[in-house]
């Protein structure tokens, strides 16, 4: 659902977006290690279909993959592969718990109510040069290792790994020489340059193109009204994704909940933690949801409070009201004309106010 821009008077778009950038920040996490991907001259791999040879232009150029799930390995005998997906997979769950995506790619909308909370999780205290330093508790000591942000746990883990760069592709070249031969002039043998593969950033992303403003281009000057209007319609996607978003993640637990308890399931503490991970969601977005959502939501928590897990079957879950207030909530979450309502209302003071 997408909402039309010829239907709205200039000023009042100008004054969502800004409503927008106040209520929250618009960043492009990434995450750098080496993946070990090299491209190899279709000279020296011959490619071949049920046994008959294929055209170069038939085919894409192959790659090699050095990093493989069995090897190369670190000391401790667990493979590199595994481990740089592990701390890249806590680097997307702080995107997924504080954010919901905008529509650019690679792009999050966090509320400015958790940016801070957000960039210590990730990138957390920085020295003069950048380079992240541990956090250290009350007592001066250095916090554990899987307490500090994800930058730090990188930088650790890629010190470990360039220190051990000449063991790490003698096991390479052992799995399998001829790939290694291949890309061997390819890869960065000085630790120093394998060092650089290795980072975590959060690039801010400023909207520009606002009623009665230059685009700051000049190569754009010719097109501000191309310009401004792809701003806007930026602006509303987004508002819609910080109304639906939220929503559909606390829609999908309470389903899940809901099918475990009809089929009589094994309920637990556990099973009621995506409904509370999903409520904390909506609060983080409470200012694109209406007084009658978060009333319920609010409701609907604390009967979870008050609820012991293991007592729900289908049977005492609709005896207690226990089912009938998860699907009030359904109800109102899935409120096609509600969250309409909540998308357009957006913004909606700010207009007539001179910014």
């Amino acid at each position: 659902m997408t909402t039309m821009l010829a239907d709205e008077p200039v000023d009042t778009l100008h004054a969502r977006q800004q409503a927008l950038q106040q209520r929250v920040l618009l960043l492009s996490p990434t995450f750098g290690c080496w993946r070990g991907y090299y491209q190899i001259s279709k000279e020296k791999i011959g490619v071949a279909l049920e046994g008959k040879a294929v055209k170069d232009g038939d085919t894409t150029t192959p790659r090699s993959i050095l990093l493989k799930d069995d090897c190369p390995r670190d000391s401790a005998g667990k493979a590199w592969k595994k481990r740089f997906q592990e701390i890249e997979r806590k680097q997307k769950r702080l995107g997924e718990l504080w954010s919901v995506p905008f529509p650019i790619h690679g792009v999050r909308i966090i509320p400015r109510s958790v940016g801070a909370t957000y960039f210590a999780a990730l990138l957390g205290p920085v020295n003069e040069n950048g380079a992240p330093l541990g956090q250290r508790g009350g007592d001066g000591q250095l916090l554990p290792l899987e307490q500090q942000s994800v930058a730090y746990q990188l930088a650790r883990m890629a010190d470990e790994f360039c220190s051990d760069l000449a063991d790490i592709y003698r096991q390479i070249a052992a799995d399998n020489p001829d790939v290694w031969e291949a890309v061997y002039s390819k890869v960065p043998h000085d630790a120093s340059e394998m060092r650089k593969k290795f980072y975590v950033d959060a690039v801010p992303i400023e909207l520009a193109g606002g009623a009665g403003q230059d685009v700051n281009m000049d190569e754009l000057a010719n097109h501000n009204v191309i310009v401004r209007d792809a701003v806007h319609r930026k602006v509303e996607e987004a508002i819609e994704s910080m109304v639906a978003g939220p929503r559909e993640e606390l829609a999908e637990a309470l389903a899940n909940l809901q099918e475990l308890i009809a089929r009589d399931g094994n309920v637990t503490a556990k099973s009621f933690k995506p409904v509370h991970a999903a409520i904390a969601k909506i609060r983080l977005f409470d200012f694109v949801a209406n007084e009658d959502l978060m009333t319920q939501i609010k409701s609907l928590e604390r009967r979870l409070n008050i609820t012991t897990p293991t007592t729900l079957d289908h049977v005492t879950a609709a005896n207690n009201g226990f089912s009938a207030a998860l699907q009030s909530v359904q109800n109102e979450i899935n409120n096609a004309a509600s969250a309409a309502s909540d998308i357009q209302e957006f913004g909606r003071e700010l207009r007539g106010i001179d910014i």
